[in-house]
């Protein structure tokens, strides 16, 4: 009996799995990171949008955002990417959608409000406060250059202007501390100033 029992046990030893040999580690690009960034972007992006009603031109019924495909929803974040890069200037959601809507068919206005919360949480793009005005957008890599801002009060488009005066904690009250300023100078641009030249002949 002591013998059974033991050739029983015996019996249900198995060997031991030799260890997986440790993953080599993989090397991410700045192009990898980039992909990645898009996809996560995309991805969110339909999540929190997955309600929202898209207009289809040619008069066919509106569609979710759910029902799309994952490709075109990156290519709206795609031509919203491409908007910020190509403009140079800082940008209102308006004339963010108003560039986008140009790369890429029924791109919807809370789409584009959207896509610009996810990407200013990524640190792709930063705010531009403007008093009395809805906020302008600008990348980030362009923002983390100190410089200030140049309003049309024409055509109410903002551009950028590298350059400081300087000198500025000249001008503040005896005992303040001067830690940071944001200028923004006020005109016509350089289009609307050639057309108010033609106009007056």
């Amino acid at each position: 009996m002591q013998s059974a029992t033991q050739g029983h046990i015996s019996s249900s030893i198995r060997p031991a799995r030799p260890a997986a040999a440790p993953a080599a580690p993989v090397a991410h690009s700045a192009a990898t990171h980039h992909t990645v960034l898009d996809i996560a972007l995309s991805i969110k992006m339909a999540i929190d949008c997955q309600y929202e009603q898209m207009a289809v031109p040619g008069g066919r019924p509106r569609v979710y955002l759910e029902q799309m495909p994952v490709q075109r929803r990156t290519r709206q974040l795609e031509a919203i990417q491409r908007a910020f890069e190509t403009a140079g200037r800082p940008l209102s959601i308006d004339e963010l959608h108003e560039l986008a809507s140009q790369d890429t068919d029924s791109l919807g206005i809370r789409t584009v409000y959207r896509a610009v919360r996810r990407l200013e949480e990524a640190g792709y793009i930063v705010s531009v406060m403007v008093p009395g005005d809805s906020d302008r957008y600008e990348l980030a890599t362009v923002a983390a250059k100190h410089h200030h801002h140049f309003h049309c009060t024409t055509c109410d488009r903002f551009f950028d202007v590298h350059g400081c005066p300087g000198g500025l904690s000249k001008l503040v009250p005896e005992g303040f501390t001067l830690e940071r300023h944001d200028l923004t100078l006020s005109g016509h641009c350089a289009s609307c100033t050639a057309e108010r030249k033609a106009k007056a002949g």
